[in-house]
Formats: C-alpha cells, sequence, structure tokens
C-alpha cells in the first residue's frame, strides 16, 4: 500500500546561550563549558528519534517524502556548530532527500555563529535564514534581556546583504515604554537597509511573574503601531501575507504556508510538534515528541476540530475563507455570509473570487472576530 507522503519537516534546536526575559519557549541555557558534550549528547538522541518517528509515520500509513521545506528552529540553532553541520552533512547524505529548490531555513541569532559556520550551512542546502534581531536600539534590546546589540547585528545583516542571502528578520513590537519613546521609524529604515525579503513581526507576550507582564503598553497604543509597522512595510513592497509576516512578493515562507494550508508536517527534536492529514479526510493526527525524545504522544482531530482549524489558519491568513457553498468546509452556514459582508462595510478585510480576507485591521482582531462566528457553526 502505497503511504501518503510528508513534504515538510521541522527540527527542533533546544538550546541558548542565554534565556531572555520575557520568552516561555521550551529551551535550556547552553554554557560555552559544556556546549560540546551537550549538542553531542542532543546529536545522538536526535539520530535515535528519527528511527523512532520513521516507524511511527509508517504505522499511520505516512512516510517522508522528497523535502520541499525544511526548518531548524529552537532555541538558537546557530549555536548548534561543528556539531550540528556534522550531523546534517551525513543525514543530507544517507537519508535526508531535498527537492533541488527546497526551502532549507536556518533560525540564527546574531554573535551566536561564525560566518565560516554558515558558509558551512549553505554548502549542506540552507538557503534561507530566519533572524532573531527583535530590535535595532541597544535600549530595548537591554530590555527584551537580549544576547547581542546592534553591533552583532549589523554585522550579521550585512554578511547576508553583501552575499545576496535571502533572509528574514523577526521584530517585536508592544515593548514596555521607556524614558525615551521607542523610534519604531529608525529601526525599519535600519533593517531595510540591508534588503531583508521577509520580516516576521510579532507582539510581545509574557505570562504572569514574568519581568516585563506588569509593564506592557495598553492595547490602543500596539495597535497603532502594529497598524504603523504594516503601512510602512507594504509602503516599502511588502506583502501582508499573513497577521505577522510580511514578504517581498515571491519570498514567503513556503513552510510556514504548508503549517496554514494544512499540509503534512513532521517534526523532530524536543516539543517539536508535527501533524499527519490526509486531504479530504474527516479526522488528522497531531503529535509531539517529549524533551527526552523517547517518547511521542498524540491526538486525534475530529472533524469538527479540523473544520475550527481550517477556519482559524485560513482567516489569519491570506489564503482567506471561501465563501458561498464552500462554508461547510469551516462547519459555517451560509448564513454567516452576511456577517463576512459587514466586516468588508466596516473596513476589516475585503472580498474577492468569492473569498473574504481580513485587513490588518481585523487581523489584530482576529480571536474577537472568530468568536463571532459561533453563532453560525453547524451542529
Amino acid at each position: 500500500m502505497n503511504k501518503n507522503q510528508i513534504h515538510s519537516l521541522y527540527i527542533h534546536f533546544p538550546y541558548c546561550r542565554h534565556l531572555c526575559n520575557y520568552c516561555d519557549f521550551y529551551k535550556h541555557k547552553l554554557s560555552s563549558e559544556n556546549d560540546d558534550i551537550t549538542t553531542k549528547n542532543f546529536n545522538s538522541k536526535l539520530i535515535n528519534q528519527f528511527s523512532q518517528l520513521e516507524h511511527f509515520h509508517s504505522e499511520n500509513n505516512f512516510q517522508l517524502g522528497v523535502l520541499e521545506t525544511l526548518y531548524i528552529g529552537g532555541g538558537t540553532p546557530s549555536l548548534w556548530g561543528e556539531k550540528g553541520i556534522q550531523l546534517f552533512s551525513n543525514k543530507v547524505d544517507r537519508s535526508l532527500k531535498l527537492k533541488a529548490n527546497c526551502e532549507f531555513t536556518l533560525e540564527v541569532d546574531p554573535g551566536t555563529a561564525t560566518f565560516n559556520q554558515l558558509d558551512q550551512w549553505q554548502k549542506l542546502g540552507v538557503n534561507r535564514f530566519s533572524c532573531g534581531v527583535q530590535s535595532v536600539d541597544d535600549n530595548y534590546l537591554a530590555l527584551f534581556d537580549r544576547f547581542h546589540r546592534l553591533e552583532d547585528v549589523e554585522n550579521l545583516l550585512n554578511y547576508f546583504f553583501e552575499r545576496d542571502i535571502n533572509f528574514s528578520v523577526d521584530l517585536l513590537l508592544g515593548a514596555p515604554q521607556g524614558r525615551e519613546k521607542r523610534n519604531i521609524q529608525w529601526e525599519i529604515n535600519k533593517i531595510l537597509q540591508f534588503k531583508p525579503k521577509h520580516l516576521s513581526v510579532y507582539i510581545l507576550s509574557t505570562r504572569k511573574n514574568y519581568p516585563l507582564f506588569d509593564s506592557l503598553p495598553e492595547d490602543d497604543l500596539i495597535e497603532k503601531e502594529y497598524f504603523f509597522v504594516a503601512d510602512v512595510l507594504q509602503g516599502h513592497g511588502f506583502n501582508h501575507y499573513e497577521v505577522s509576516n510580511f514578504a517581498i512578493p515571491g519570498f514567503e515562507s513556503m513552510h510556514n504556508q504548508a503549517y496554514w494550508k494544512m499540509d503534512s508536517v513532521a517534526a523532530a527534536g524536543p516539543i517539536g510538534t508535527g501533524f499527519l492529514y490526509q486531504k479530504g479526510h474527516e479526522t488528522a493526527l497531531r503529535y509531539q515528541s517529549n524533551s527526552s525524545l523517547d517518547k511521542i504522544t498524540t491526538e486525534i482531530l475530529n472533524k469538527k476540530q479540523l473544520c475550527l482549524e481550517r477556519l482559524y489558519l485560513s482567516l489569519r491568513s491570506n489564503i482567506g475563507v471561501q465563501l458561498g457553498d464552500n462554508l461547510a468546509q469551516y462547519n459555517l452556514s451560509k448564513e454567516s455570509e452576511k456577517l463576512f459582508n459587514q466586516w468588508v462595510n466596516d473596513g476589516f478585510g475585503v472580498i474577492g473570487n468569492d473569498k473574504f480576507i481580513f485587513n490588518y485591521r481585523g487581523w489584530i482582531m482576529l480571536d474577537t472576530f472568530i468568536s463571532k462566528l459561533f453563532p453560525f457553526h453547524l451542529d
């Protein structure tokens, strides 16, 4: 029996040089004294996990096919160094099959990798880098508790710019206001000097008892900043194609779009989350590895859960919601179309080719708008 092919793979590297004061992602601190031993142990576990995942996928009638997207995230994968490069050199040669134009992304933080290492990653096939910059103002980098400073950012982005390498920049909005108001216009102009093809713009959020929680700005200030950044980037030719993502046309993240289109995505590494779905079926399987890489937990998504997920992912991106008879795929009645038309009239989105797409005024209130659709859900 032919198995369903998985064409996207995410690998989680869970180590950071420094644990930032707002981040609640799963990660561990990697100190310079033990990083070689730690990464060697991690590599060994990861190799064993690949064998476990191959068996798990096969049991569920899936297999890892020729990869169209490969994404190494974290943590800070640019700390993986020579051990990571060596592992992938062996893994790509022996088992992973990459399509000729596979989008191979590596997350990198400024100041955490040598240019020689970045050169070696490219020789392995990495053709896209996602840079955890967050700010180019040293005052705000300190506020965000980041390990790097502006000089590190400039060195890294200039390396990509001079070599015409495809890279994305992460920018963090919604910072507590310091003595001097943040000059977000200056920061964007600084970043755009290096000609990135993609920006991911996130709004700072953190849990209770974290240092920045009680000093986060009011929603109206966050909204104003988000709108301003969206206007500026679109004015520079960026396509706002998802709530937090902007790209020069043709440079949208293929890997992220695989999630939003509900394609199957394999995942390795601790807390890596995979999704197995055969299009047209009424159930899907989500799985996650534990922190020790020796156990996989699973969740079956039923038809209603899949419909809700499809609705959420379609609304948060320019995939949009198909109207008319297609509303049933989101478990929505045809009456819900009146609500979409109302949102267009109120300036929150557009309808074209019988499809509704939010603009950034709608995206910033996405959860609120989705809750308004609940009364239109089919039983």
